[in-house]
């Protein structure tokens, strides 16, 4: 088998797992959750040599702008501590819930080259879940790969 295989083989077991789960658990428990994001561009930074750049910006002005799709997950609580799901980067995730507030997660991107150290695209966090309303949480973390970052991110359990 080759690594491409491997990855859709693991994929579709997580998959199945998930829903296995679900159809025997009575009181499901989904959640959908992201990660809001900062993003800054600058104009002009993907012109090719010979291109014409022709939009209403000077070359080179950076904008700044929020997007809150780029780790759209899912994830479905398998009791009353653990969490899995999957994520729009190719992430799938664990989250452990250490009481009503806090918890630790653990994400791995399983899409990364077959030539990698696997334990190189794990990351590890801690959070803190503020509830906003009925079923909508704030949830400031942060997690540590080789950089540390802090994160927001929001939550709705279903």
């Amino acid at each position: 088998m080759n690594y491409k295989e491997n990855k859709q083989i693991l994929l579709a077991l997580f998959i199945t797992m998930i829903m296995m789960v679900a159809t025997l658990s009575t009181q499901a428990q989904w959640m959908v959750t992201t990660t809001i994001n900062k993003v800054t561009t600058i104009a002009g930074e993907d012109l090719k040599p010979g291109e014409v750049y022709d939009l209403d910006v000077c070359p080179g002005t950076k904008t700044n702008s929020i997007n809150i799709t780029d780790k759209l997950g899912i994830g479905y609580q398998l009791d009353d501590n653990f969490v899995v799901g999957i994520i729009k980067t190719g992430d799938l995730f664990v989250r452990y819930i250490l009481n009503d507030k806090l918890f630790a997660i653990c994400e791995y991107n399983y899409l990364h080259s077959s030539d990698d150290n696997a334990s190189e695209h794990i990351v590890w966090g801690i959070g803190y879940s503020f509830s906003l309303s009925n079923n909508f949480y704030l949830e400031p973390n942060y997690t540590k790969s080789e950089e540390g970052s802090f994160n927001i991110s929001i939550s709705y359990k279903i």
